[in-house]
Formats: C-alpha cells, sequence, structure tokens
C-alpha cells in the first residue's frame, strides 16, 4: 500500500541468491503446512505461497521499487511462522533441518553484515572525519556530493546525518531512479561523467576500503580519466573534484540564473533572477509543493522537478504529506 502511494518507476538492488532464500522458504513452508493438521493450514499455505510469488514478481516485474526489500518479512518472520504450523505430518528430524536451515537463511545476513561491516573501520566515525572535514569545507548547495559506496553503505549515514546531499542513499529507494547506471555491469568514462553531470555533482569521494558493486569500474575511470583533478588524499580517502560540474539547478532556455539556498531531505530553497523554467535534479514526486513564492511544478523527462517560476526572487519547496494528497495519488494509481 506504501508502494502504491509513493510509487516509483525505479529498480532496487535484488540479488538472485536473496530471490533464491525467498523463493525456496515460501515453497517449503506452503508444504510443511498441507502436510500438517493445523486448524489454520490453508490460510498458512496461502501465506507462503503469497510471499514466494510476490518475491518473484518482485525480481522479474518492470521497473519498481520494492526489489529484495520484500524480502524484510522473511528476515523478521521466517522462524516464527514455521513455529506457528502445527502437528506436521513429517520426521521429527527433517523439521528440525527445515527449521534450522530456515534460521541460517534468517540470521546469515545480519550476522554476516554485524561481524564484517558493523565493526569493520570504515564503520567508524574516525574513518569519515577527513572526508567530513572536506566536505564541510568545500560545501556549496550549488552541487552534491558523490561517494563511491562502500560495500557497508555507511557513507548513507555518516554524509546525511551532517547535513551533506548525497546521490546514493540519501534516500535510497528514491534515488534508485536515478541511478540504475551503477547498477549495470559496465559502463563507460562519457556515461559516468553525464551520470555526474546529471546529478550536480562537483566533488567525489573515493574510500580506501571494501566498495559496493560498481566501486571497481568507478575507481578505474576517476583514476584514468582527466576530468577527475584529485584535490585530497589519505590513507583512507582521495577526492576528486569534476573539471565542468553543472549544478543541481539547471536553467531552461530563456531563463535566469539560479542559486541553492538550502537543500534537505524536506525542503529546497531558491533563489532565481528571470521567470522561467528550472530543472532541480531532485526526485519529483507529486507531495512536493511551492510552499512560498510565485510558481508552479511539473515533473521532467528523467523525473526531477521542474519548477516554472512567474517572477524573479526566493522559491521555497516543500515536501507535504497531506490525506488529500495522498488519496488523489492513490487515485492516480488504479487501473
Amino acid at each position: 500500500m506504501l508502494a502504491l502511494f509513493f510509487w516509483e518507476t525505479a529498480t532496487y538492488s535484488y540479488r538472485p541468491i536473496e530471490v533464491l532464500i525467498y523463493v525456496t522458504f515460501g515453497i517449503v513452508g506452503a508444504l510443511a503446512a498441507r502436510l500438517s493438521c493445523d486448524p489454520e493450514r490453508s490460510a498458512k499455505e496461502t501465506l507462503f505461497l503469497t510471499f514466494a510469488g510476490v518475491s518473484v514478481a518482485a525480481a522479474v516485474l518492470p521497473p519498481n521499487p520494492m526489489g529484495g526489500t520484500f524480502g524484510r518479512f522473511f528476515f523478521v518472520f521466517g522462524v516464527p511462522l514455521l513455529l506457528t504450523l502445527r502437528r506436521v505430518a513429517l520426521p521429527r528430524a527433517l523439521i528440525v533441518v527445515v527449521v534450522a536451515g530456515a534460521a541460517l537463511g534468517q540470521l546469515i545476513v545480519p550476522a554476516t553484515h554485524f561481524v564484517s561491516h558493523a565493526e569493520g573501520a570504515s564503520a567508524k566515525p574516525d574513518f569519515f572525519a577527513p572526508a567530513l572535514a572536506f566536505a564541510a569545507t568545500h560545501h556549496n548547495a550549488d552541487y552534491r556530493f558523490h561517494v563511491v559506496a562502500l560495500s557497508n553503505h555507511w557513507e548513507a549515514y555518516y554524509f546525511p546525518v551532517d547535513d551533506f546531499a548525497i546521490t546514493r542513499g540519501w534516500y535510497r529507494q528514491s534515488d534508485a531512479l536515478h541511478n540504475d547506471l551503477l547498477n549495470q555491469s559496465s559502463f563507460s568514462a562519457g556515461q559516468y561523467v553525464a551520470w555526474l553531470h546529471q546529478m550536480g555533482v562537483k566533488y567525489v569521494f573515493l574510500p580506501n576500503a571494501p566498495l559496493d558493486l560498481s566501486g571497481a569500474q568507478e575507481t578505474a575511470l576517476l583514476v584514468g580519466d582527466p576530468r577527475f583533478a584529485v584535490v585530497y588524499r589519505d590513507p583512507d580517502w582521495t577526492i576528486f573534484r569534476l573539471r565542468g560540474a553543472r549544478p543541481i539547478v539547471q536553467p531552461g532556455r530563456g531563463a535566469g540564473a539560479a542559486d541553492v539556498l538550502a537543500l534537505d531531505h524536506e525542503s529546497i530553497a531558491l533563489r532565481v533572477s528571470a521567470p522561467g523554467s528550472y530543472v532541480v535534479k531532485v526526485s519529483y514526486s507529486p507531495y512536493w509543493q511551492v510552499a512560498s513564492g510565485m510558481g508552479t511544478l511539473t515533473r521532467s523527462r528523467r523525473d526531477f522537478i521542474v519548477l516554472h517560476a512567474r517572477m524573479a526572487g526566493e522559491v521555497d519547496l516543500r515536501m507535504v504529506v497531506t490525506p488529500k494528497a495522498l488519496w488523489d495519488e492513490l487515485v492516480t494509481q488504479l487501473p
């Protein structure tokens, strides 16, 4: 239901191993329910099969923001749901194996994350301190930062919590709308630079630590392309400046200059020098509204906000979610 209210035509990470775990759990659970004398056997069998079916659908249907997020059901309710089955007509040893297998699948991801990620050096404040110090002295609201994603994704905490807008991890499902390039098996330097321009990036932060899937390609392009100049280096971080960077707000034809005064998760403050259309490189949502100033909002072809300013001056945009706005959005999603 929440996905209907906040729908995005975006893809979200969903690894094949996750699909296998969820489908196996759903099928095994449904078989155990069928072979039981549980009074709620039919309902539980339906629940297990529904979970397996939706898990597959989230992986193969056209781009959607659900992805592996649906698997959170398994990681919370996997073993407890199996333990609700009563009087299963299977050998006790086999039942123990099934429950133990589900417990392993349910716990291995958080346990691995805690041991190898949460307690690693790149999860600690000291690791991020030099990068955040550089960000503080070079921050310009007209641009956002790009941090090459760590395998543990702690950059998605440390940078936003210090009020720095970044390209990935700001709001991950919403960001995924624009980050599909980084999910591809390969991309060129031209594509990478064009994506950074599209996202309004000026500085790129490369951590010296285990990286996410796109990390190796990004590292090679950053090091080897002359459009990236090294402006800071220490044992943990290399920071690059993109030559010819393009700001977050792009004036349309006939429009004036534009400056970003402030940007956070729920509001954007702009100053425009003339009436006209301005592309604001922030994911469009029907819940963005003009809170002050004169203008209207539409969606660009790349799913960014387009501000149609009626006069020069300051314009404040704010994310406002009201019952009426939720209802209007739900109606637009219905067939």
